[in-house]
């Protein structure tokens, strides 16, 4: 398919040659091309062809739309009956993990759940506690990064448990293998300084584990809604668990009609994320979207409301003037 590519102050803009596309990016770059932000956005209509991409083919920290490939590996290992979706996991204090539900609502856990409510937890709450039980559970890395080998999913990079992720943003040496509590990973947490806190973050965000590209993610969803990845009751019940996310109110399906969105969220500090496939009304077909606004300076501290609301606006914008043209040029 032909396609345009303009660049402009190091942003670039890939579209597909439909009509009035070019009109579209021209609107797509005086959004973003002074906006202090990094943008990665990937816009693609499933039924027409028709995309545009903005900064297409550069990495981003996935943050918890890691979650996303921890699920479909679950799931293909329940396809494959290699374990048992009704397991009980005992959830106990070593399974709490920083910024989760379970370690605000338990002081000493004392509670059975099946892995499929633990995928539940994980992709409608974003439950950090779910999610690294599942984690391994499944195998771990080793058994993510088959699952993408074996579809082929490149431009993708999942690197840790959600553990070693957030500690490496927050400036603690913590490993699945040394992790001792809750209470003992904030005691260590409060004493790292700003400072140190911004030089981790430094490291972090220089690096590309647990990164995609735009159009890799986007390349992901669009197997994932064709039902090329898991059978079709697996990809049905995924579909049903992420129509029920909690999050992204504001992000990508902020303009958006009320249709169904099923999407996962990622956030850290200075990063705002959001990717999944629309719903289009009047039949119209898919949209599949992924976008991702990080500041210019992620380590700095402290992020803000202010900062947040911005990072969600963009999505929003985006994900709407994308919308606008599929609806009344299909």
């Amino acid at each position: 398919m032909l396609f345009f590519n303009c660049s402009i102050l190091g942003l670039t803009i890939d579209h597909s040659n439909h009509q009035k596309m070019d009109l579209l990016s021209s609107e797509i770059k005086r959004i973003v091309a002074y906006q202090p932000q990094s943008v990665f956005f990937a816009a693609y209509h499933l039924e027409s062809g028709k995309f545009l991409n903005i900064n297409g083919d550069l990495t981003f920290p996935m943050a918890s739309l890691v979650k996303t490939f921890i699920a479909c590996t679950y799931l293909d290992l329940v396809d494959e009956k290699k374990i048992d979706p009704d397991k009980k996991i005992s959830i106990a204090r070593e399974n709490l993990r920083p910024y989760s539900i379970f370690s605000k609502l338990f002081i000493r856990p004392n509670i059975d759940i099946s892995l499929n409510n633990l995928l539940e937890a994980m992709m409608i709450y974003s439950e950090n506690s779910a999610t690294d039980i599942l984690f391994h559970e499944i195998g771990g890395i080793k058994a993510i990064n088959g699952f993408l080998k074996k579809n082929k999913l490149k431009g993708i990079t999942v690197s840790r448990s959600i553990l070693e992720l957030i500690s490496a943003t927050d400036g603690i040496e913590v490993t699945d293998e040394n992790f001792i509590s809750i209470s003992d990973y904030y005691d260590r947490l409060s004493l790292v300084d700003k400072q140190s806190e911004e030089q981790s973050r430094k490291i972090f965000f220089s690096n590309t584990k647990d990164s995609s590209t735009a159009l890799a993610y986007q390349k992901f969803l669009i197997e994932f809604q064709n039902g090329g990845l898991l059978s079709p009751s697996s990809t049905n019940y995924l579909k049903k668990i992420m129509k029920k996310n909690i999050h992204g109110k504001y992000r990508l399906k902020g303009f958006l009609p009320k249709n169904s969105f099923m999407h996962k969220t990622g956030s850290l500090s200075m990063l705002t994320n959001d990717a999944g496939i629309f719903e289009l009304p009047k039949n119209k077909g898919h949209l599949i979207l992924v976008g991702s606004v990080l500041e210019r300076k992620p380590y700095r501290m402290p992020d803000s409301n202010e900062f947040i609301e911005k990072r969600d606006d963009l999505l929003a914008i985006l994900a709407k003037t994308f919308y606008d043209y599929i609806l009344f040029t299909e």
